[in-house]
């Protein structure tokens, strides 16, 4: 059975305590509510009664229990469950034991079976965030008793060891969340942009993407735009259509929640078509050409809402094979459309990881 066993020493052996006084009243109770108590040490700066007191009517408002704050009395953990054992009739006691550590656990005393239950506390930064979660977490164990066991405790026997302090089975601590193994898959669309030359100061179209981010925070892409035919600013007149395509590895770490840059570098490539229509002479004349080159960059994902997220990147493109257009007229050479060595890229849009 679960019943509590006090070894080395009896009940009057332990530290004495004085019996607390209730923090919280119950002016309404009725005669069908059963009382749940629940006893916070004296001197935690995060569990504060007047967080505590509002976070725990709520949470109790629709079932038939009546929550009881109190004061944890000094003690050792011997003396504390002296206290709860000692405590008028009730559906269950409960009460918080800190390590030195700063760890701490929750301890429930079954009154009508003398049974002990343990769990470890999550820790809380805020007197707020505390209170509502202690919150759930009674009433749950509340609940969980009325049916059969608390649920997420471990049932534990609290000794005392060669006349020392009382001493419990040690708790351990909560379970980390398991790490992700998978990669996560990026798909991202958006606005492509990028300066061309003198005479196309910025070309802009659709972008599509594909990746990887891999638990390590590697990020592996692969992007295709396409910038549909655009008139230049200069005469002789050229149309010009662009699909550049990129091959990206980078690296994306998450300061944030919600915020997550990346540094990267890419292998680029454009596909390129273009067609004359200044003067009859020249009019109708058409071709293609390609360049290639490599481009570092940098962006930042914010996460919107759940896996949706917006995404600005940009990137130096520095061609190395680049492309230029010439008018030959017999041995001489007419500069049609000089392509920028050196080109700015922005990319943005939506991005949802799967």
């Amino acid at each position: 059975m679960g019943v509590a066993l006090l070894q080395g020493g009896t009940a009057a052996a332990a530290t004495s305590v004085a019996e607390p006084t209730d923090v919280a009243t119950h002016e309404d109770a009725t005669a069908d509510d059963v009382a749940v108590v629940i006893a916070i040490p004296e001197a935690d700066a995060i569990l504060r009664e007047a967080t505590l007191r509002p976070a725990l009517a709520g949470h109790f408002a629709d079932t038939r229990f009546r929550p009881e704050l109190r004061r944890l009395p000094a003690g050792d953990i011997l003396a504390h469950l002296e206290w709860a054992e000692a405590s008028e009739p009730s559906h269950a006691v409960l009460w918080i034991e800190t390590s030195r550590d700063g760890s701490q656990q929750l301890y429930l005393l079954q009154p009508s079976s003398g049974r002990v239950w343990v769990r470890a506390l999550p820790m809380a930064s805020e007197p707020e965030v505390a209170a509502e979660s202690l919150g759930v977490m009674v009433r749950a164990l509340a609940l969980g008793l009325e049916d059969g066991e608390p649920a997420g405790m471990r049932e534990v026997t609290i000794v005392r060891k060669d006349d020392g302090p009382a001493q419990a089975e040690p708790v351990p601590p909560p379970a980390p969340p398991p790490a992700r193994t998978r990669p996560d898959v990026l798909v991202a669309v958006g606005y492509h942009g990028s300066s061309v030359s003198a005479d196309r100061l910025w070309h802009s179209g659709a972008e599509l993407r594909f990746g990887l981010r891999l638990p390590v925070g590697l990020l592996l892409e692969l992007g295709a735009a396409w910038a549909p035919k655009a008139a230049g600013l200069r005469a002789p007149r050229v149309d010009l259509e662009r699909v550049p395509v990129d091959l990206r590895i980078g690296w994306q770490w998450r300061p944030h929640p919600r915020l997550h840059p990346q540094v990267d570098a890419s292998v680029v490539g454009e596909a390129l078509r273009w067609d004359l229509q200044s003067t009859d002479s020249i009019a109708g004349r058409h071709g293609t050409s390609w360049r290639m080159g490599v481009a570092p960059g940098a962006g930042v994902t914010i996460r919107l809402w759940r896996a949706l997220g917006l995404r600005v990147h940009g990137q130096a493109d520095v061609w190395l094979r680049n492309a230029e257009l010439v008018i030959l007229d017999g041995a001489t050479r007419e500069p049609v459309t000089r392509m920028h060595p050196v080109a700015g890229r922005l990319d943005a849009g939506l991005a949802i990881w799967l």
